[in-house]
């Protein structure tokens, strides 16, 4: 009997020291699910860019202070977020910009919105894009620097008889040009037109400086140093 007793008391121990053993391979606690963890391996690292913010403004006096909140590499392609005040409701977004790392510069970028707060009670808003610019695989970005040109509203329809009208035959009129120049109401939407100009002066010159973009556009640059590694 005591032998018995023995026995059933060895295998009660067994089985508590296996309850308490380490768990299997792979295994979670219980309420925790397993999840796929991305490797590193080959990520750049998001580091943390300057916000300095210098001010510019331009011929229609509107000033504007920008922004890089943020920059990444991912891959080919480096996104940048740049914020920017706005100083009315119209479209504003990046008109120029430009990444420059070693020699190289790439000037050709695509465009996102990303967040907009339009102005109210005598306040700017905030626009924030997400900028992306495409760079070799093997480009060392560590001393790059982002830099932003300019930032435009470009007129919709109308705007250049409704918004900008006095602007552009003053500015004519103060490098004279020549050119003189009127809008007209077509179908109920007002229309800007050339009325004259120096015989010298090709129809395409006189649009040149009629439409140019120093109208509606703030002219930086906003320099930004950005360190994206190797």
């Amino acid at each position: 009997m005591l032998k018995r007793t023995m026995l059933i008391a060895a295998i009660l121990i067994v089985l508590i020291l296996s309850a308490c053993g380490p768990a299997a391979p792979g295994a979670l606690p219980q309420g925790q699910s397993q999840q796929n963890v991305p490797s590193d391996a080959g990520e750049k690292p998001v580091v943390p860019t300057q916000t300095f913010m210098p001010v510019s403004q331009d011929v229609s006096g509107y000033t504007i202070q920008v922004s890089l909140t943020g920059v990444q590499r991912d891959g080919k392609q480096v996104n940048a977020d740049v914020c920017f005040t706005v100083p009315d409701d119209s479209d504003w977004t990046v008109w120029q910009a430009s990444l420059k790392y070693g020699t190289d510069v790439i000037s050709e970028f695509g465009s996102s919105l990303k967040s907009l707060q339009l102005p109210a009670d005598g306040q700017p808003g905030l626009r924030c894009d997400v900028l992306n610019f495409y760079v070799p695989p093997d480009a060392d970005l560590s001393n790059a620097v982002l830099t932003v040109d300019s930032v435009a509203a470009y007129p919709s329809e109308g705007d250049y008889c409704s918004k900008y009208f006095d602007i552009i035959q003053q500015s004519l009129d103060a490098n004279n040009t020549g050119v003189v120049i009127q809008c007209t109401t077509i179908d109920g939407i007002a229309s800007l037109q050339i009325v004259s100009k120096p015989d010298s002066m090709t129809q395409e010159q006189a649009e040149q400086l009629v439409y140019s973009d120093q109208y509606y556009s703030v002219k930086g640059p906003w320099t930004f140093n950005i360190n994206l590694g190797q």
